[in-house]
């Protein structure tokens, strides 16, 4: 039972294993785009059935985020970080070993339930603890980002021949951050009678489509870029490395945007990144030949999204972890609905239709933030 008068706080020692499991999941989350070609050439099938197996693994997620909201209450943050390690590790080795199809995508289920517990716990004690800082949150989203480019780079330097060691060493190092975790026996419901929740639900249904589509335009691009450059130049390594580019330059995003949050508020870091990005797109549509670099330069404009949603959402709500909980559900809905979408779209009309699915879909977050900055109003 979490102690309710304990202070709530993660410490240096637990910020740094936080750290390493966050890199872990970018490491899976940036993987994926060589792991579904590399799935695809394995068990002989199209790039839009395997697709599937991102609907799978986000499903999972879903549920993982569900199931942490209803405990949240009662289980401490170690307690969700110890379950979805062990999700985790079963899920994403099963993913690459499992000899059949149907295998891959019930390991994917475990994966995911495994990624959104995970998420959950580590967002709401980095974003909720007492010493909540924006560099620590911003920080955090960077290390993710740091994963993402090792994933892919990681399969361009030693083939694709070595993608299942590398998965399973990642969960390993998951794993093994779980003993740098301490002083997290506090669970986030922290309402008193000095804290007012007001929850405005049209601004919040405002919100979560915005993410939705952001984390949707985000996942498309890095799952399915290296399938353009692998469909342009008939190799999987040259397809890794435009993933391992544009993760590179999405984390880049977010490490620049860890001083900036000292001087520039997370409204206007959000704004910015969505509006800068749009033009870019643009460009990827016009210029056929530049589009994998104009989308990765969308991935440098489009870092500092998360981190800032995270932030602003979490001072608009004080007091309320649904809010931040909230955030994760759209992440994974659109994450589970907007790239296998596109995966059945690019296998009918090729890959090099990626940039105009990412328009559109981009476009709505635009919308979505401007009309949620400009029209809420924080109730006190």
């Amino acid at each position: 039972m979490a102690n309710s008068t304990a202070a709530r706080e993660v410490s240096t020692k637990s910020y740094v294993g936080a750290s390493a499991i966050f890199a872990s999941l970018g490491l899976t989350s940036g993987g994926w785009g060589p792991v579904l070609p590399w799935l695809a050439d394995k068990h002989n099938l199209g790039i839009g059935t395997v697709g599937t197996t991102l609907f799978v693994l986000n499903a999972g997620a879903l549920s993982g985020i569900l199931l942490t909201q209803l405990l949240v209450r009662t289980k401490t943050i170690f307690w969700f970080i110890r379950l979805g390690i062990v999700a985790f590790a079963v899920g994403f080795s099963g993913i690459v070993l499992a000899p059949e199809f149907s295998y891959v995508l019930f390991a994917a289920l475990f994966a995911g339930f495994g990624f959104g517990v995970l998420d959950v716990g580590l967002i709401q004690a980095i974003t909720r603890s007492d010493n909540r800082t924006s560099v620590k949150i911003n920080f955090s989203n960077a290390v993710f980002g740091i994963g993402a480019i090792l994933g892919p780079l990681l399969v361009a330097i030693l083939t694709a021949d070595y993608l299942p060691n590398i998965m399973i060493g990642t969960v390993v190092v998951a794993a093994l951050s779980l003993l740098l975790l301490s002083g997290l026996n506090w669970n986030v419901e922290v309402n008193t009678a000095q804290i007012k929740v007001v929850r405005n639900k049209p601004m919040l249904a405002v919100f979560f489509v915005g993410i939705a589509f952001y984390v949707g335009l985000e996942v498309s691009a890095g799952s399915w870029l290296p399938t353009l450059m692998q469909e342009r130049t008939g190799s999987l390594e040259s397809g890794a490395i435009s993933g391992a580019l544009f993760y590179l330059m999405f984390t880049i995003g977010r490490i620049v945007a860890t001083p900036l949050s000292h001087k520039i508020s997370a409204e206007h870091l959000l704004l910015g990144s969505v509006g800068l990005a749009f033009p870019v797109v643009i460009s990827a549509i016009i210029f056929f030949d530049f589009a994998p670099y104009a989308i990765a330069l969308m991935g440098l404009l489009i870092g500092p999204v998360f981190a800032a949603a995270s932030d602003w959402i979490a001072a608009r709500t004080p007091g309320d972890p649904l809010a931040t909980t909230l955030l994760l559900l759209a992440a994974m809905t659109g994450a589970l609905i907007l790239p296998p979408a596109a995966g059945f779209l690019l296998e009918r009309y090729g890959a090099e239709v990626l940039p105009i699915l990412l328009a559109p879909i981009l476009l709505v977050s635009i919308g979505c933030f401007s009309y949620m900055i400009r029209h809420w109003r924080q109730l006190v």
